[in-house]
């Protein structure tokens, strides 16, 4: 249904001036057919019968426009329907409510309230006609009902107008809500891809110094030039995707649970550290932004224990599937003297946590006893409940 909901949007919005072109011309036709020819003014004289024909086409061409200049061609619209006041027999009002629907679409509360109270005042001519043109004449009773009559039009016209413009509101806020989320992933993005480049950049190079051997220095130099390229690339990457301002930012990269073995491998071989991983339970097809949140959580904690602890180090990274979540979990073992990192800002970690919860899951980082334990537990919803402000399509 939302796909189907989906192209029906896009074949009006493809086709809306040939609608629009309809529209008017239907309005057109109804005014003329209520008009029904009769020429005679207040005055007795007789009208030329091309005159109200003529300027009501002129006139109603306008409303093509409505929807850019919506307050100029209301008014202009609206004096011309006081017509009733020249000749008796004619009520031009379908044109006024589309001029009416516009305003009441595009502008705020108080200027379509004010453009609903000026349409009663040609209306209410109208109504004046209506029932004095019967035979017996002028009755109040007549005008009442022909005044509920228009009345209901005119609110059912302005109601389907402030419709129209809450949704295009909610629509303009969804879409600012999207832009924020994503550059607050823009945030995250940044330390998670980059900053965690630029600390191993700065131990190996700590490494190298402290090199007796060459070759050892050699290894380490490279090392720290992969990383800068890496480092580069991606923020080139990101810089391009902040020049899409329009758009909500994808950061996300391809990366998921299937990478975390790469991951892991390249810990143990460019930090020497000993990984264990653990996989309980059967794992399964997940959507990309919760596979790629747990591949960020291995990569945070392993770059953690790489920076805090150093070569030697005893880590075990645990993926736990259940029926609902999956729960992943880094745990390292901490020494008796750990190298500890100066200026750490943990913004790894408040980044996780912003990710995981807008996911709708849980995240929660610390000592447990002698481990440092990070651990990250998503839920699996199916794709009619995808949390709101998270997983966005």
């Amino acid at each position: 249904m939302q796909v189907a909901g989906h192209l029906l949007r896009q074949v009006i919005s493809r086709q809306r001036p040939f609608i629009d072109v309809l529209v008017v011309a239907l309005a057109v036709v109804i005014d003329l057919l209520v008009w029904n020819g009769d020429r005679q003014l207040r005055t007795g004289s007789l009208l030329p019968f091309w005159v109200i024909p003529t300027f009501t086409v002129l006139v109603y061409g306008l409303l093509l426009w409505r929807w850019r200049w919506p307050l100029l061609v209301f008014v202009i619209v609206w004096l011309f329907s006081f017509g009733g006041l020249f000749d008796p027999r004619y009520e031009p009002f379908a044109g006024l409510m589309l001029a009416l629907h516009a305003v009441a679409s595009t502008r705020n509360l108080r200027v379509g309230a004010l453009a609903l109270l000026l349409c009663t005042i040609p209306f209410a001519v109208d109504s004046y006609n209506a029932s004095a043109s019967n035979t017996g004449g002028f009755t109040l009773a007549r005008a009442a009902f022909f005044a509920v009559f228009w009345l209901v039009l005119l609110l059912a016209t302005w109601g389907l107008g402030r419709r129209s413009y809450v949704m295009q509101r909610r629509a303009a806020e969804d879409k600012a809500e999207a832009l924020r989320e994503s550059r607050l992933g823009l945030a995250s993005g940044l330390h998670d891809n980059v900053a965690a480049d630029i600390a191993k950049m700065i131990r190996h190079a700590a490494q190298a110094q402290r090199a007796a051997n060459p070759k050892d220095v050699g290894a380490e130099l490279d090392r720290i030039a992969s990383l800068g390229t890496r480092a580069t690339a991606e923020l080139h990457r990101l810089l391009h995707v902040l020049r899409s301002v329009d758009e909500p930012l994808d950061l996300d990269g391809s990366e998921g649970v299937d990478e975390i073995p790469e991951l892991v491998a390249a810990a143990k071989a460019a930090a020497g550290l000993g990984v264990e991983m653990v996989t309980v339970g059967a794992p399964r097809k997940i959507d990309t932004r919760i596979g790629h949140t747990l591949y960020r959580i291995a990569q945070e904690g392993l770059t953690n224990v790489e920076k805090h602890v150093g070569r030697g180090a005893t880590v075990k990274v645990q993926t736990t599937w259940a029926d609902d979540s999956v729960t992943i979990e880094v745990a390292n073992t901490m020494p008796e003297d750990p190298a500890r990192v100066e200026g750490t800002t943990h913004l790894g970690l408040v980044g996780l946590r912003e990710r995981v919860t807008a996911l709708g899951g849980s995240f929660v980082s610390g000592l447990n006893g002698q481990e440092f334990v990070m651990r990250g537990s998503l839920p699996i919803p199916t794709q009619r409940h995808w949390p709101r402000a998270g997983l966005r399509r």
